[in-house]
């Protein structure tokens, strides 16, 4: 049973209870925690949780804990209710069964990993925070003066204007924990808090969390092996090992629990959470023991016959609570105003009280009526768009932020280990990663502009030779290959980091998946026709094309359909694919395009078995479109510096390729098609995956 209440001086929310029954897990392929075994007998899907049974209470910070592999985290998503496929067992919510919509809604999760907007400040991020999560109705100043007190409840106000790129791990773990409170949710989990962390820094974040418990909310967190001080910090601890709950009670009565009742004494000035895990193995051998003395009652009639203060009613503190926070964060008006009665503050705090439980009421009567989101769809894409525009623009001017090509570096060489991080929490690569300038933005801008310059040097003035039209037509495909690589390859080396960012923000209903594709689409576009254009502009006048406004613009349509396609693409492979994968599909996918375009082998001359794929390739429709801009049209004789030119007339060539009898602008709108169609092959697949997750 999870009992949650807010009542600290951000807007205040009536308790809610959470009762978990006889839970046993066995995700199915894909989820998060799923894990198979081969059984003696048979192969299937091990049982990761196995007959767990408690109440978790609020205004407690509670501690699931045990080894590697014990099933905490799985355990945790599915009280967060983001695990319930393979779950069997009762979860309800104040004695009723949980709305699972309206439970994620009012609850936060926080991952193990700090991931954040890194090109954004801290108080540029904790703003848009609050115009996502709060509701409209607030007014600026109000949304303002939430965010100016969890900055200050948090130690954050000295670092507003600090770019998240340039905090420390404490401080990046603190501004995790401060976007969640924005809509002061009354349940919070946590995956590993302290990973990553120093001893001060894990100190201060788990004291964090007790603040955050003591005013009336219900924080739970995995750990995996505290000190005996941290340990200490903990008001509730469940022991889990082999999917088995071992331990569920007071941090109190850990030690005493074990001496008294099963005769596991703590050796002297040993850590408690060692000699736990020490239990759990098969050191001692009392793990079965254990387990059913759990699930016998024994921890909790321990702990009312020795640790009675353990089970005071929850709610009646969160009501103490919330009444003097009222009261104190009145009484500097009262200063100011100079004559309002402490009897009018208690009356209009109680009074408050009541009006929102009120409201709670009705809203659990009508759960069916809870809106998903706190503002609107345009609301949404609005400051997404501008969250968007404003990352990329600094992209740009500052180089692709330093912890984005960190962590592709780390992920692509898979050395992101525990044993490479500083005492700050902070891995080592930082230091040498801070020594690059100028990152994906702006080598994808001098990449435009110098291969431009590297083709047109090279093929100048052949685009009216009669005498050597291959050789441009070699130039006019060289072209489509460098728009492609550069376009599919930078959206399959940064959208995968932009993952898990999206990842957590849905996961706590910021917003609707389909307010983040929109709003990345339409800031993309914009970008992929200008390094198009750049491109353009220096190959096709210096190598010759011809000189015709509607034959450019036209040209233009084809290359940028090229861009918009590859970068399609490259968000498709990076949403299915990890880093290291991705690389290796991206290209690999590219080949069989190229190989059917009709360059290579006229489509009129592949084998019939293989005529069909080239309808698939949008290539070939890049191909034919290109070639019509540049000699279709009834386009002028070419200059002809030989005796004889046997393509002087460009119709002649057109027919040579098999090109003499198409339509551009059927290839125009084929082309369209095929954004269109990718785009929304891209969002169903980023959908599935946040399901997945």
């Amino acid at each position: 049973m999870i009992h949650s209440s807010r009542d600290q001086p951000i807007p205040y929310r009536a308790s809610w209870d959470e009762h978990y029954g006889w839970m046993s897990s066995s995700p199915s392929e894909g989820m998060n925690s799923s894990t198979r075994a081969v059984d003696s007998e048979e192969v299937g899907v091990k049982h990761i949780l196995k007959e767990i049974d408690g109440h978790i209470r609020c205004g407690q910070l509670t501690a699931i804990m045990g080894p590697s592999g014990a099933g905490k985290t799985c355990f945790m998503n599915v009280l967060a209710g983001y695990t319930t496929k393979g779950v069997t067992g009762a979860v309800t919510v104040n004695g009723r069964a949980r709305n699972l919509r309206k439970f994620r809604k009012l609850s936060a999760y926080i991952t193990q990993e700090d991931h954040l907007m890194e090109c954004l400040s801290v108080g540029e991020s904790m703003a848009m925070a609050a115009n996502l999560k709060l509701p409209a109705t607030l007014s600026k100043e109000e949304k303002a003066n939430v965010v100016a007190e969890i900055l200050e409840n948090l130690g954050l106000c000295e670092c507003v204007k600090t770019r998240a790129q340039s905090l420390s791990g404490g401080q990046r773990k603190r501004l995790c924990i401060a976007l969640e409170l924005v809509n002061n949710p009354p349940i919070m989990f946590f995956d590993e808090p302290t990973s990553g962390l120093d001893s001060l820094s894990c100190e201060q974040c788990i004291n964090l969390l007790n603040t955050l418990a003591k005013e009336g909310r219900t924080i739970i967190c995995t750990i995996h092996q505290p000190s005996a001080k941290i340990l200490e910090m903990f008001s509730q601890l469940i022991l889990l090992a082999d999917g088995r709950c071992f331990y569920a009670g007071s941090v109190k009565s850990l030690v005493p629990y074990l001496g008294e009742t099963h005769d596991l004494h703590c050796p002297p000035y040993h850590n408690p959470a060692d000699y736990v895990l020490e239990l759990a193995g098969v050191q001692h051998g009392m793990l079965e023991q254990l387990v059913q003395a759990t699930r016998d009652g024994k921890c909790l009639e321990y702990d009312l016959e020795h640790n009675k203060d353990f089970f005071r009613t929850s709610s009646k503190l969160s009501r103490q609570n919330t009444l003097m926070s009222r009261q104190n964060s009145t009484q500097p008006d009262r200063v100011r105003g100079g004559g309002e009665k402490r009897e009018d503050i208690e009356m209009k705090a109680r009074m408050e009280m009541g009006l929102l439980e009120e409201k709670l009421e009705v809203e659990e009567e009508g759960d069916e009526h809870v809106p998903s989101f706190a503002v609107s769809f345009f609301t949404q894409l609005r400051i997404l768009t501008y969250r968007s525009l404003l990352s990329t623009i600094r992209d740009k001017n500052n180089g692709y932020n330093r912890n984005f090509i960190k962590r592709t570096i780390q992920r692509f060489l898979e050395t992101n280990s525990t044993e490479d991080r500083h005492r700050s929490g902070r891995p080592k690569s930082v230091s040498t990663t801070a020594n690059i300038k100028r990152m994906l933005m702006n080598v994808r801008i001098a990449s435009h502009i110098g291969m431009g310059l590297l083709i047109s040097l090279m093929f100048v003035g052949l685009g009216d030779d009669a005498s050597r039209v291959y050789n441009n037509l070699s130039a006019i495909l060289f072209t489509k290959f460098f728009l492609m690589f550069s376009s599919m390859l930078s959206t399959i080396l940064t959208f995968p980091l932009e993952m898990p960012v999206l990842v957590r923000e849905t996961m706590n209903s910021w917003y609707n998946p389909i307010t983040y594709y929109l709003a990345k689409t339409i800031i993309d576009i914009p970008f992929q026709i200008i390094f198009t254009l750049c491109y353009l502009v220096i190959v096709y006048f210096i190598t010759s094309q011809p000189l015709s406004t509607e034959r450019f613009l036209m040209y233009f349509a084809i290359c940028a359909y090229v861009s918009l396609i590859s970068q399609t693409m490259g968000l498709l492979i990076g949403a299915a694919f990890k880093i290291q994968t991705a690389v290796f599909v991206g290209p690999v996918c590219s080949v069989p395009l190229f190989l059917f375009s009709g360059f290579f082998l006229s489509v009129k001359a592949m084998p019939q078995y293989y005529t069909w794929i080239s309808y698939l390739s949008f290539m070939r429709y890049i191909y034919e479109g290109s070639m019509f801009c540049i000699y279709s049209f009834d386009r002028e004789d070419l200059t002809c510096k030989q005796p004889f030119c046997l393509f002087k007339d460009p119709k002649q060539f057109l027919a040579q390729v098999d090109l003499d009898h198409n339509v551009y602008w059927d290839d125009f709108w084929i082309l369209f098609g095929f954004v269109l169609a990718l785009r929304i092959a891209c969002y169903i697949l980023l959908r599935w995956r946040l399901l997945l997750r």
